[in-house]
């Protein structure tokens, strides 16, 4: 979903929805909102051979969203932030979501080599409904970064952004209903897959304002160098401040 990035002066988070047998003409649903670093160079979205479609990150080589049209794997991810800092040096969290689209699986084990990351990966069936994992690696209190993993069951709704913990942020929780409401409702007409997708783009790219205080603490504040301290670990703070 594209903005202008000039104009991009405000804090911005990445969002992640995704439903899952709420419409039986869309059992599988899927929409992601890259919305942060817009600096960062990045392919537009083609094909890299065997079908295998994403944008390519021009500094890591890795990416945000995959999918194979010959298997129909696919792999979608949202960053963590954290304000422990990241293992390092490690390799880009976004070539986890090309293994995923490339060969339906995690080739690198994601524990300690890989942080701060919430990961979709899976297999839409010839039935349009679809295999889905949910792998991600956060900071858990007392025992640092954590990565563990769990298959997603429909029928269900879910929108994730860059939170730390468990708990949503009100965007995220705002999205999830907005999403499961129009892929709930929605009844197909000539251009159907066009006229949701239409839809859906429009309740991604909404600009709809929170009072801070909704935000769970600690993360109230969201200046945009706070934001980029929490991505990078408090070693960097000096720096990006």
């Amino acid at each position: 979903f594209p903005r202008d990035m000039e104009a991009d002066v405000t804090p911005a988070m990445c969002l992640l929805a995704l439903a899952l047998g709420k419409n039986p003409h869309f059992p599988f649903v899927l929409c992601h909102n890259r919305d942060e670093d817009w600096l960062r160079p990045t392919e537009d979205p083609r094909d890299h051979g065997d079908g295998l479609i994403f944008p390519r990150d021009m500094e890591a080589g890795g990416s945000f969203v995959a999918v194979n049209l010959k298997t129909l794997a696919f792999g979608v991810l949202t960053n963590v932030i954290a304000d422990i800092a990241r293992p390092e040096p490690q390799p880009s969290r976004g070539t986890l979501v090309v293994q995923c689209a490339q060969q339906n699986k995690l080739v690198d084990p994601p524990s300690g080599v890989y942080s701060a990351f919430n990961l979709w990966h899976g297999q839409i069936l010839p039935d349009g409904t679809a295999a889905v994992t949910h792998t991600w690696n956060r900071p858990e209190p007392m025992v640092g970064w954590k990565t563990q993993s769990t298959p997603v069951s429909g029928p269900t709704a879910i929108a994730r952004s860059n939170e730390p913990y468990c708990d949503l942020w009100p965007k995220s929780r705002w999205t999830m209903k907005e999403v499961e409401d129009i892929v709930e409702n929605f009844v197909p007409v000539d251009g159907g897959a066009g006229a949701l997708r239409d839809a859906l783009c429009n309740r991604m790219c909404a600009s709809v304002d929170f009072p801070e205080s909704g935000m769970p603490p600690p993360y109230s504040s969201y200046e945009r160098w706070k934001e980029l301290v929490m991505q990078r670990g408090p070693s960097e703070s000096t720096a990006t401040h």
